[in-house]
């Protein structure tokens, strides 16, 4: 849905994309109202898949429902749009980090507390870093379509600060929840497990400040660390549940 409203807005065109891996509305031919068409097909499936777990877990879920919707409707509508403001990251952060795993907890019978927020803290930060990371490729593009991203407002070394201090931030929530689920010394063998394993792709993603030309690998890498993080949340919370 950003793809199609980015391509009719006149906003990705081949002058502005440096990277055609990442612009398939203008470099690999696919028509604008297929991408519509998609988009809506996507929505319309998660709310058919939505309805049923509604039934299934109850009506409480709907109001994770509407908070989804609401944030996929302020990121793409025009003259809405918050993916032209400096909110762009905090909303896909909020939205994918916590709205999820809170619905995830709940459809699952879990009792949602103040502690379920720190649990989400990570995957806020690292999903937030992910759009950090593409906005920080498109300074030069939006700042002459006249957007105001973070980045456009940081500028490209204080964007790399920031998207540091994210990383690390993430990185150090995680292993405070590992040690909270698990003992101590669990937590802690698998912070240093997880975070050998997480040191390539977070070099990558932190390595220089991050350019059109290299946005898929940086991409890559912010997935990576990402999926690392929160696995060690994940690896913790399981072994949490496995010796009791």
């Amino acid at each position: 849905m950003n793809d199609y409203a980015d391509f009719v807005s006149g906003l990705d065109t081949a002058q502005s994309c440096a990277d055609s891996s990442d612009a398939a509305l203008v470099y690999r031919g696919v028509p604008p109202r297929f991408a519509l068409a998609l988009g809506l097909a996507f929505l319309l499936a998660a709310a058919c898949i939505g309805a049923l777990l509604v039934r299934q877990c109850g009506a409480g879920l709907l109001v994770f429902a509407g908070a989804g919707l609401a944030a996929i409707l302020l990121y793409v509508l025009p003259g809405v749009s918050l993916a032209a403001l400096p909110l762009g990251e905090a909303l896909s952060g909020t939205a994918m980090g916590c709205v999820l795993t809170l619905a995830a907890a709940a459809a699952q019978g879990a009792v949602l507390s103040p502690a379920a927020l720190l649990w989400c803290a990570p995957a806020v930060l690292t999903v937030g870093s992910i759009m950090l990371t593409n906005n920080g490729c498109d300074i030069e593009k939006d700042r002459d379509a006249g957007r105001k991203t973070l980045p456009v407002l940081l500028g490209r070394k204080k964007t790399m600060q920031l998207l540091r201090i994210t990383e690390l931030s993430a990185a150090a929530l995680a292993a405070a929840n590992a040690a909270i689920f698990c003992t101590f010394w669990q937590g802690f063998a698998i912070i240093l497990a997880a975070g050998t394993a997480l040191s390539a792709p977070i070099r990558t993603l932190l390595a220089a400040g991050p350019e059109p030309t290299s946005r898929s690998a940086r991409m890559l890498g912010a997935v990576k660390a990402h999926s690392w993080i929160t696995g060690c949340q994940a690896a913790a919370a399981a072994l949490a549940l496995m010796m009791k």
